[in-house]
């Protein structure tokens, strides 16, 4: 079991308390305009300063608090219109893989990541003594480092955790099948309704047991480059 496999960690136990105590508000779209303000106050700050470092923190913990109290199915009621409106649609600090699902997952690692090493790491001896942009890209160095390593803990989870239900894909195949070029799907598609009579996701979704996106994926850039010159 990875130690940073997706579970309620102590800090979110008791923000979950605190919710629970407190009665506040599970209403998703208030916890939405909270990310907003934090946002705001985020992205006022210079990169690297104990400032944005406190900033950072506040937008992680209304984060995990919208986490927390989100229903289950609320992403499908909320347009991209409304997100991009609230300034998350293009959020600094998790660049989006084009899937909702893929995303969550990436997040809730991500925030274990900052937890864990971000304040050890501004705190090095080296940190301290950069100035200026040294400090800034060094900064903006460090979150890129957390979140390649956060996606590649967050896609073994996923993996582990929907082959338990009986699915041999994720939301990581379907976020690499949604960024394959326009061509490269239409390929994949027509091999898969001359062969099945279906498209590549309407097949993923009658047999979850067999990783048609990632096969639909290589069958369809192997087609592609096959009439390249």
């Amino acid at each position: 079991m990875s130690e940073f496999e997706i579970r309620i960690t102590p800090e979110e136990g008791m923000l979950k308390e605190f919710i629970h105590t407190f009665k506040g508000s599970l209403d998703l779209r208030l916890w939405m305009s909270l990310i907003q303000e934090e946002l705001v106050e985020l992205r006022a700050e210079d990169y690297g300063t104990a400032a944005h470092l406190k900033e950072l923190c506040d937008v992680m913990y209304v984060y995990n608090g919208m986490m927390l109290t989100t229903p289950k199915f609320a992403g499908d009621l909320i347009s991209e219109e409304e997100l991009a409106k609230m300034g998350i649609e293009n959020w600094e600090v998790v660049p989006t893989t084009g899937d909702k699902g893929a995303d969550a997952y990436i997040k809730r690692i991500l925030g274990k990541y900052t937890e864990k090493y971000l304040t050890k790491d501004i705190n090095s001896s080296y940190y301290k003594r950069l100035t200026g942009k040294k400090k800034s890209i060094y900064f903006k160095g460090l979150l890129s480092e957390y979140r390649k390593e956060a996606k590649e803990v967050a896609e073994d989870i996923a993996y582990s955790e929907n082959k338990k239900r009986g699915k041999k894909f994720t939301p990581f195949d379907r976020a690499e099948w949604k960024k394959l070029s326009e061509g490269k799907r239409a390929f994949a598609d027509e091999y898969y309704v001359e062969k099945y009579g279906k498209t590549v996701m309407e097949m993923q979704e009658e047999e979850p047991n067999r990783p048609h996106l990632a096969i639909g994926k290589e069958i369809g850039t192997d087609l592609y480059n096959s009439y390249k010159p």
